[in-house]
């Protein structure tokens, strides 16, 4: 059996936290449901990984979808691997503007959280769905 958790280089884990989207995209092919990692199942997927971990992408379906085990898989992240670690978040950017969170608010929200990194997909196949 290898022990991972002594890899001695980086790598970047991709985690999909949800399978629930926002909006319908015709090109998606994510199997659209109530599919979400609890946050005992996220909290054991990162007690897997090395330390060595350079980067961490959390995205989904749609990650918003979910706040609360967003900002778990964040912070337990966090505290596990420190700032040793890029995060980054892979969203539609669709609850930024459409709930009562102010697109200023939640990237301050981020930075505190220390997220490095926010990937907002932004192009034609997200307008035709009906993002703003």
């Amino acid at each position: 059996m290898i022990d991972y958790s002594i890899m001695p280089f980086g790598f970047s884990f991709d985690m999909n936290i949800t399978n629930s989207c926002n909006i319908k995209c015709k090109h998606c092919y994510m199997e659209k449901n109530a599919l979400t990692l609890t946050d005992e199942q996220a909290e054991c997927m990162l007690d897997r990984l090395p330390l060595t971990l350079n980067k961490l992408v959390i995205s989904g379906g749609e990650p918003y979808v979910n706040y609360k085990i967003l900002y778990h898989i964040i912070d337990y992240s966090r505290k596990r691997f420190g700032d040793s670690h890029k995060i980054r978040i892979s969203t539609n950017g669709v609850a930024m503007y459409e709930t009562d969170l102010s697109i200023e608010s939640e990237l301050c929200k981020l930075s505190e959280h220390r997220v490095n990194e926010l990937m907002i997909s932004i192009d034609s196949y997200h307008i035709d769905a009906g993002v703003n």
